[in-house]
């Protein structure tokens, strides 16, 4: 799990740095033509696709965190079954 989520960190890293770089790059070009529709299409194109990375990372975060909620509720239960477990095993040894 942890090289997953250093190849997650690093491909995220990588997006932010290439988004940025071609925001850059568009930047130049508007400035030099402001009335280009294409750029300016471009430029919204550019947001949306950001726009729609970062919610796809806040959902990962959010299922993340779900999922390490119900590892700790399970492996408490686990515990707790455990010593019932133990518990029922002494009272039969007893009862025998």
């Amino acid at each position: 799990m942890e090289l997953y989520k250093m190849t997650r960190e690093l491909l995220q890293l990588k997006f932010q740095g290439d988004f940025t770089a071609a925001s850059h790059v568009i930047q130049k070009w508007l400035e030099k033509s402001p009335d280009n529709k294409e750029l300016k299409y471009v430029t919204e194109y550019l947001t949306n696709s950001y726009i729609y990375a970062t919610a796809c990372e806040m959902q990962i975060k959010e299922a993340n965190a779900i999922i390490n909620r119900l590892r700790e509720k399970r492996d408490k239960y686990k515990d707790l079954s455990d010593d019932y477990k133990e518990l029922y095993e002494k009272l039969q040894e007893k009862t025998l």
